[in-house]
């Protein structure tokens, strides 16, 4: 979304009633300190996750047509909606004319921030928001090291047999072995394997497949990819 096209939008603030109140709309499960930054930044915070010690607006807000035209107020101050997942209600689930409707109603939203790393419930509504200079953000490449740790550590638990292994050390079954090592005794039942024996196929190198790559061929793992075009800065190893 360009700047201009944005502007654009904010263009009638200038003759607009000073008393309209720049508002946030919170998801629920926003982290704290976010909140915060928002707060003190004098922002008017509503929805599930703004704070109810800060804010006495903090509730469930709706945005479906009819609230809208009961609180006037709220639907020419909404600036901003932030979103985990889903967007909120009204517009979740909505189809293109009720999510028309709504959007109408709403002439200072400027922007729809997807806390998370796609797009998800904004891409269907993706041409009304073009329509109305609405811009639409993610957070690239914000959990994807995170991703691939989880990615890795499942790797690790299928391969070596950590959750097999836990069971068998829970149970006493060590104490009743033939053999006088875990080991012995936890390799007659699973059979473990090292992970520098395996390749590992990753679907997509993208944000999170690169990194997940990049741990793998660190564990000494074999790793090859696919995706639509291939990748010239990935390593040539893979």
């Amino acid at each position: 979304m360009s700047t201009s096209a944005t502007s654009s939008r904010d263009a009638g603030d200038s003759n607009s009633d000073n008393s309209i109140d720049d508002v946030v709309y919170v998801p629920a499960g926003f982290p704290p300190d976010v909140v915060a930054a928002l707060h003190a930044r004098r922002l008017r915070l509503i929805g599930p996750g703004a704070s109810s010690d800060n804010n006495s607006d903090a509730h469930t807000v709706s945005l479906d047509p009819a609230a809208l035209d009961a609180d006037p107020h709220l639907a020419r101050s909404l600036r901003c909606i932030a979103a985990m997942g889903r967007l909120p209600p009204g517009l979740h689930g909505a189809d293109p004319a009720t999510a028309a409707a709504i959007l109408d109603r709403l002439p200072r939203l400027s922007l729809i921030c997807s806390i998370g790393s796609g797009y998800n419930e904004s891409v269907p509504l993706l041409p009304l928001l073009r329509e109305r200079n609405i811009a639409v953000t993610n957070a690239h490449d914000g959990g994807s090291s995170c991703v691939a740790d989880y990615c890795m550590a499942m790797v690790l638990a299928s391969t070596r047999r950590l959750l097999q292994a836990d069971r068998f050390v829970r149970a006493g079954a060590w104490l009743h072995s033939r053999t006088p090592t875990l080991g012995g005794a936890f390799r007659q039942t699973v059979a473990p394997r090292g992970l520098g024996e395996l390749r590992l196929g990753v679907l997509g190198l993208g944000a999170i497949g690169s990194k997940v790559a990049k741990r793998a061929a660190a564990f000494e793992m074999k790793v090859g990819y696919c995706t639509r075009t291939r990748r010239p800065e990935a390593d040539p190893e893979y």
